[in-house]
């Protein structure tokens, strides 16, 4: 075969992305958007020679999906890939006018999706604002990176656009997770979830909530909640004064209202967790999807103290 590197089969996870990204083609779903003001000077040959410099490091952005006439799919890594680059001149345009291509790039950007099977399975849009401005669009699938990995990708990007070196020594491959997840022992795994779901014979619905919730999909209804500045810090303060992260204090959040919606006391909700196991010496830089996603099943205690109540959750997970 040419230009291959490397095949390995998927992730749970990204069996069930590819799934569902199969099946819904042209909705976006699970497009992810980066965008940001680029300010000052700025070299956009240089930024591109830094990304595809990452391109070559890591092999998660040089991989296609295959699964038709395979028995199960499987990834595959090209040894060389070419980035894609929208380079555009919007100086002419007046604020308002930028403002309105920037909304339509992202939203025909996502809905445009990916052929999966090629990679890679990302692209970029460079849009010059001003004499000194650059608007930047990161378009990526899912499937091969993950909130985590976008962190380490942009700190080895702007590094290598500043001329300083990227440390990526003893940073493990994707295919090392894959061949760790191998190595599990599933009938434990099996056993612990059994274990852990016994009794529990039905999802939690939200049968409550209001109809005039907007509509996002077949039965899916959306609504979008800002915290403000000063109810996050009391958040985070709280939440550091009694040993809690802050994803505890939501997730627990979560399930109070999961039970006053349902009436029920014993709540299951999903979760996800960054999937970087420690046995990876340098995982925590390593460019992947490594996360998964994991039922949570909350005991909620009307009586209970908050802060211990919260403490059990996090102590549990």
């Amino acid at each position: 075969m040419k230009n291959v590197e490397d095949i390995y089969r998927l992730t749970a996870l990204q069996e069930g992305l590819l799934f569902h990204s199969v099946a819904e083609p042209g909705t976006g779903l699970y497009i992810d958007q980066v965008s940001a003001e680029l300010t000052g000077t700025f070299d956009p040959a240089r930024f591109q020679a830094a990304w595809d410099q990452a391109v070559q490091r890591q092999a998660a952005l040089r991989t296609a999906f295959l699964w038709d006439g395979l028995d199960e799919p499987v990834q595959v890594v090209r040894e060389t890939v070419e980035l894609p680059w929208a380079i555009e001149d919007w100086r002419a345009d007046d604020a308002s006018a930028r403002a309105r291509r920037r909304d339509s790039r992202l939203r025909l950007d996502r809905a445009h999706g990916f052929a999966l099977e090629q990679a890679p399975l990302m692209r970029m849009t460079l849009a010059r604002t001003g004499e000194r401005s650059w608007w930047w669009l990161w378009t990526f699938h899912h499937l091969i990176a993950d909130g985590w990995s976008t962190s380490v990708l942009l700190r080895e990007v702007f590094a290598a656009f500043a001329g300083k070196p990227s440390d990526t020594t003893d940073v493990p491959a994707f295919s090392d997770y894959i061949a760790w997840q191998a190595d599990q022992d599933l009938d434990a795994a099996e056993r612990y979830w059994r274990d852990e779901l016994r009794g529990f014979t039905e999802p939690t619905r939200l049968s409550s909530l209001p109809q005039e919730s907007s509509v996002a999909a077949p039965g899916v209804r959306q609504q979008d909640r800002q915290l403000s500045p000063e109810t996050t810090t009391v958040l985070r303060t709280v939440a550091a004064e009694n040993g809690l992260t802050l994803n505890t204090v939501v997730q627990g959040a979560w399930a109070l209202l999961l039970a006053r919606l349902t009436r029920q006391d014993d709540i299951v909700l999903g979760v996800t967790t960054s999937g970087r196991p420690p046995e990876l010496a340098g995982i925590e830089r390593a460019v992947g999807l490594f996360i998964n996603t994991l039922p949570l099943r909350v005991a909620v205690d009307p009586e209970a103290p908050l802060t211990d109540w919260l403490k059990v959750l996090q102590k549990r997970q």
